[in-house]
């Protein structure tokens, strides 16, 4: 087991466009391909919450894991897979909840950090050569997309600073809106605008509740530069093939 690195500089996120049980199945495949890569796991837990409907399950993380401190275990891959596979192919609220964190690393240089509840996937495929065509290999007929971490293209329009980080598209002083919440992109070269349609829930009195309090939702992004629109837009014309827009 190797002693672990702190330092962290994600080159990858994993973005999932299906429902709860796309996103369980694409991530555990995509857990099960990084652990491929990696000599050591390190998870945090709730230990007592998960013990009160899983005992069998939690004492067989605790022979396979070492504990670190009150909330983490530690253990090497090939020791501790099976347990963890068993965590991690629970449907209930444990699997979000009672699993607060996962690693992976190899030699001491952590690979992945996977947090259940936001969901946050992210991988450093510097770590491992190949770790991501291994996970997108994995992810290959599910409802997920591995991209690009960090910012793919930022601009200025109607005096707002725009921010298109994946797994986000960022309005500065208005906050984020997932990506995965747009449904079409429509691009205009001639008029120099992207049109974006968003998701609208079902229930069309909480849809409305939550536009008003939550981030503005931009629909129409219009540029001044050409060279500018043509930059973003070829970033949205690829995250739609990625992302089935």
């Amino acid at each position: 087991m190797s002693q672990q690195n702190s330092e962290f500089n994600p080159t990858h996120v994993l973005i999932v466009t299906g429902d709860q049980a796309a996103g369980i199945r694409a991530t555990n495949a995509a857990i099960d391909a990084a652990l491929d890569h990696a000599d050591t796991v390190d998870i945090w837990l709730s230990e007592d919450q998960l013990a009160d409907d899983h005992p069998d399950l939690v004492a067989s993380l605790r022979d396979a894991f070492a504990r670190v401190n009150d909330e983490r275990f530690r253990g090497d891959v090939d020791d501790v897979r099976h347990s963890l596979s068993e965590l991690l192919s629970m449907t209930s609220f444990h699997r979000f909840v009672s699993l607060t964190r996962l690693d992976a690393s190899r030699d001491g240089q952590r690979l992945l950090t996977y947090v259940p509840d936001h969901p946050t996937f992210k991988i450093d495929a510097s770590v491992s050569p190949d770790l991501d065509i291994a996970i997108r290999s994995s992810i290959e007929s599910e409802s997920a997309a591995l991209l690009p971490a960090g910012t793919l293209a930022d601009w200025y329009a109607d005096g707002q600073h725009y921010e298109l980080s994946p797994p986000n598209l960022c309005l500065e002083g208005e906050g984020c809106n997932k990506l995965t919440n747009i449904t079409s992109v429509d691009l205009d070269d001639e008029r120099r605008e992207i049109r974006l349609e968003w998701e609208i829930g079902s229930d069309l009195t909480i849809a409305k509740i939550i536009n008003k309090i939550g981030p503005t939702k931009p629909r129409q992004l219009q540029f001044d530069s050409a060279e500018r629109y043509e930059a973003v837009a070829r970033v949205f014309e690829a995250l739609s093939t990625e992302l089935d827009w």
